[in-house]
């Protein structure tokens, strides 16, 4: 066999073990990859998962819940405001590992959401009736005794005064609604016009409760707010209303930082923050349902599309759990941290010349690495503490 022969079957043999390395590489196999955003999703649903783990004591699932609506919340924030602002920038650009395109991306995330909100509202429904079977009311509108419409009118009253009622006339401009904060969105009849009005309810508690015969109610002051909005809007004819909250895009970031680096970083990441909260919206929930033709009003308003509005069952904030008190056994056990390091303040630089020590958080208490802080702080050999 000739030399040119030779070196010809040595570089076609190279070329196939290069395209079969290729196929077999991580990239070139995309199917052994999960998309970034649901495994994310994946991991709250175990989340979600505890609160519907009847072994989990009641407030404990019921914080498990809150914490899912939460994460939710940031997630939406961050990871969708990337992908939104990818498929506005970049829509064709794919994903290196996954191979989706952004809003490909998206619409999934959609499409997981809903599935497990479906969850999300049935746990809500058996938390809801494990309370109230325990003496511990949330107070549903729809069906609430003449005693509890006294009290809660009275409560209505009480906070009647922070509440600022905004009527949007034809030419006004809509007001802007803040990143995570609920609103009441009413329409209005006047004449032959629909007229919007937005009650913003952020100079309110999320809560009140009262006690009954020994059942304590909880008042959900958004739903409060909008039960009585007959008594807030007296001579307006209100056709129909909904609690409204909005989820902005946190996808900004400081721009040129090297070119400006004599400017004050303090002002710049204020006003950074202080844009995060005027981004587009990249969800849209509502509690209370709106009839097509005003939700469209209502979303062209927010510049926001139908896939991206979410109604639920599920109170926006359920952080009324602090208040609850109830039977140890609503409750995980207390644990405290062991304080099992047998060393005062003064004597941890002298032992440590000639032994070990091990601290483990957060099993064993903070309070000995505090100590040897401020025993570094005072003495006067030490030069820094880092």
């Amino acid at each position: 066999m000739g030399d040119k022969e030779k070196k010809s079957k040595s570089k076609s043999s190279n070329s196939k073990d290069k395209s079969k390395d290729k196929s077999s590489s991580p990239k070139g196999n995309r199917s052994i990859y999960i998309d970034r955003e649901m495994s994310w999703l994946a991991f709250n649903l175990r989340v979600l998962q505890e609160a519907a783990d009847p072994s989990v004591p009641l407030l404990e699932r019921l914080n498990f819940l809150t914490i899912y609506q939460s994460n939710l919340e940031e997630f939406y924030r961050v990871r969708i405001g990337i992908l939104t602002h990818r498929a506005l920038l970049t829509p064709n650009k794919k994903d290196v590992l996954s191979g989706m395109l952004p809003q490909a991306e998206i619409d999934e995330v959609l499409r997981v959401t809903r599935e497990q909100q479906i969850l999300m509202e049935s746990i809500w429904k058996a938390i809801r009736e494990e309370l109230s079977a325990n003496n511990v009311d949330v107070l549903d509108f729809k069906k609430i005794s003449k005693v509890d419409e006294l009290m809660s009118k009275k409560l209505f009253g009480d906070i009647r005064r922070l509440l600022d009622p905004r009527i949007i006339g034809r030419d006004q401009p809509f007001p802007f609604l803040w990143d995570g904060e609920p609103n009441i969105v009413a329409f209005l009849r006047r004449g032959t016009e629909q007229v919007l009005c937005i009650i913003p309810l952020h100079r309110v508690p999320a809560y009140m409760s009262f006690e009954i015969e020994g059942c304590q109610k909880i008042v959900l002051t958004a739903q409060l707010v909008r039960h009585f909005l007959p008594l807030l809007l007296k001579k307006e004819n209100i056709i129909q209303s909904a609690i409204v909250e909005v989820t902005r895009n946190a996808d900004v970031f400081l721009t040129d930082a090297a070119d400006h680096a004599d400017d004050d970083l303090r002002e710049k990441t204020s006003a950074m923050l202080t844009k995060r909260r005027r981004e587009i919206p990249v969800r849209v929930r509502m509690y209370g349902k709106l009839t097509d033709q005003a939700r469209a009003v209502l979303l062209k308003k927010l510049r926001v599309s139908e896939d991206r509005v979410f109604v639920q069952n599920v109170p926006f904030d359920l952080s009324f759990r602090s208040c609850i008190s109830g039977p140890s056994g609503f409750r995980y056990e207390e644990r405290r941290p062991a304080r099992d390091i047998g060393l005062k303040k003064g004597e941890y630089f002298s032992y440590i010349e000639k032994n070990d020590l091990l601290l483990s958080a957060p099993f064993q208490s903070m309070m000995p690495l505090i100590d040897i802080i401020y025993e570094a702080a005072d003495d006067p050999e030490v030069l820094s503490v880092k």
